[in-house]
């Protein structure tokens, strides 16, 4: 099932859904269509095949946006993927998994920025 949200409550909307004991955090996915970022959180229920949860909103490269990690702390791998191919900003995440800290490039972003 797909939910979409803005950004306002995704923070709030993945808190009031996620139960560790019962999803599993798979991945956020990003793509930039048009200029603007489709983000996907997307949860696999554990022991339930092909059950899955995909939390979906669009934002502005240029917005910042809420990290989960203190939600679900392996999302911060996720977190900084989408910061450094993306350059999407989201708050205490910094560049460097992919690339140097003070890279410029935005590699999977359709203007290449």
């Amino acid at each position: 099932m797909t939910h979409k949200i803005d950004i306002i409550n995704l923070k709030k909307s993945i808190k009031h859904f996620y139960k560790p004991e019962i999803w599993h955090f798979v991945t956020l996915n990003a793509s930039d269509i048009d200029g603007v970022c489709k983000l996907q959180w997307i949860f696999s229920k554990y022991e339930q095949k092909d059950e899955i949860e995909v939390f979906e909103c669009d934002v502005d490269f240029d917005t910042s946006i809420d990290s989960i990690a203190d939600i679900i702390p392996s999302a911060i791998m996720s977190e900084m993927e989408v910061v450094d191919l993306f350059g999407l900003k989201i708050n205490n995440v910094n560049k460097g998994l992919y690339l140097d800290e003070t890279s410029t490039k935005t590699p999977l972003r359709g203007n290449n920025a």
